[in-house]
C-alpha cells in the first residue's frame, strides 16, 4: 500500500513539475562591443505592459532574483504609476530618485504569427453500387456520397517576443539585450520566473552585476 501511495506521489509531483515548466527560449542575446565594460550594484526594473497586474509580477520577479545576486534591484512600479509610464519626464525623474547606475527593462516586443498550409486531399470510399436501392442518383449524387473532398488548413502557430534590456543610467545607452520567445503566454508566472533567472544569469557571466 506504502509503494502505491509513493508511486501515486512521485507522479502528482512530476505532473506538477511538468505543468510549472514555461517552453521560453532565448532567441539571441547581444552586447554592445563599444560600450567599455560596467559592473552595477544597483538597477531599476521596469516592465512595459499594459497590464498592470503582468507589469508588476514581471518586475517583482527580476528583482527578487537580481537581489538574490547581491544586486540592489528597485521596481519601477514603486517609482511610475501605470499612467505615467508612458512620461518621459516621469520616467527621467524616476532614474534620478532611484540612484541606480543602469535600468533594466522587459518588455512585449511583438506578436508573430507563423502560419502552416496543411494541403487539401480527396479520400474516395469503395462503398459498391447498388443500382436497385440508388437507382435515382445521377453520377453527381454517387460520386458526392462516396468522395470527401478536404479543403487546405491554414494553421497560424503565435509565438511572443519578449524583449530584456540594459541601459545606463547616465548616458541612455543600449549595453546588453537578449530576445525570448514563447507559445504558452497563458503561464506568465512561470515565463517571468524563466525569463528572470536567465537575464541575470546572462548578466552575470557578462561581468555587468
Amino acid at each position: 500500500m506504502r509503494t502505491v501511495g509513493l508511486k501515486l506521489l512521485a507522479l502528482t509531483l512530476t505532473t506538477l513539475l511538468t505543468a510549472s515548466c514555461a517552453p521560453v527560449s532565448l532567441v539571441n542575446s547581444w552586447r554592445n562591443p563599444a560600450a567599455p565594460q560596467r559592473t552595477f550594484s544597483k538597477l531599476l526594473v521596469v516592465s512595459v505592459a499594459s497590464d498592470t497586474a503582468a507589469r508588476q509580477l514581471f518586475e517583482t520577479v527580476l528583482v527578487a532574483e537580481l537581489r538574490g545576486h547581491g544586486v540592489d534591484a528597485i521596481p519601477g512600479s514603486s517609482l511610475i504609476r501605470g499612467n505615467d509610464a508612458s512620461d518621459r519626464s516621469v520616467v527621467e525623474k524616476a532614474v534620478r530618485d532611484s540612484g541606480s547606475g543602469g535600468i533594466v527593462s522587459l518588455q512585449l516586443d511583438r506578436v508573430t504569427g507563423q502560419s502552416t498550409v496543411i494541403p487539401g486531399y480527396t479520400v474516395t470510399y469503395s462503398m459498391g453500387w447498388y443500382p436497385d436501392t440508388f437507382s435515382s442518383w445521377d453520377f453527381y449524387n454517387y460520386y458526392g456520397s462516396t468522395t470527401v473532398v478536404v479543403p487546405p488548413t491554414v494553421i497560424t502557430d503565435v509565438k511572443w517576443m519578449i524583449r530584456a534590456t540594459l541601459f545606463g543610467a547616465d548616458d541612455g545607452k543600449l549595453l546588453w539585450a537578449g530576445t525570448f520567445q514563447t507559445d504558452r503566454p497563458e503561464q506568465y508566472i512561470a515565463i517571468g520566473k524563466d525569463v528572470a533567472q536567465t537575464v541575470v544569469n546572462r548578466l552575470s557571466r557578462e561581468g555587468m552585476i
